[in-house]
């Protein structure tokens, strides 16, 4: 195995695990509290003054959404995904799914309003940090 092979391995699984944020860009007038987190992604609260919402998760197979269910919304995958089962008959979708951290961070960048997670040392100046939680290294 290369050094590059080994960096790049242990740069991948410190981005696996560690402490996560939950973010949004910097939204003038505008402050997304812990407390809004649950609200956000359970889609009862899709505005925040003139700021439509959109909130991001990372595939269903990733150690950090496990951990963001667990820890910041309380709930497991099947919880989940019964609520969002009965909301799909009131047309109420999901929220986005990107592929990876890198993916969300760029989606993020793009759109005013979108709230995800994100390996804490990835957050930017341009970020507001909500909250922090710990997802465990598998």
């Amino acid at each position: 195995m290369t050094m590059r092979t080994v960096t790049l391995l242990l740069l991948a699984l410190r981005l696996m695990g560690g402490s996560w944020s939950v973010v949004c860009m910097k939204m003038d007038g505008a402050v997304i509290t812990p407390e809004q987190v649950k609200n956000i992604y359970y889609k009862t609260v899709t505005q925040l003054n003139t700021h439509s919402l959109l909130p991001l998760n990372l595939p269903a197979a990733a150690p950090a959404r496990s951990a963001f269910l667990q820890q910041v919304l309380g709930v497991d995958f099947q919880t989940w995904d019964a609520y969002y089962d009965e909301r799909h008959f009131e047309g109420i979708p999901p929220p986005k799914v990107v592929p990876s951290a890198e993916a969300m961070k760029r989606f993020l960048h793009n759109m005013q309003g979108a709230v995800g997670y994100l390996p804490s040392e990835s957050v930017d100046a341009s970020m507001t940090e909500i909250m922090r939680f710990e997802v465990a290294v598998p």
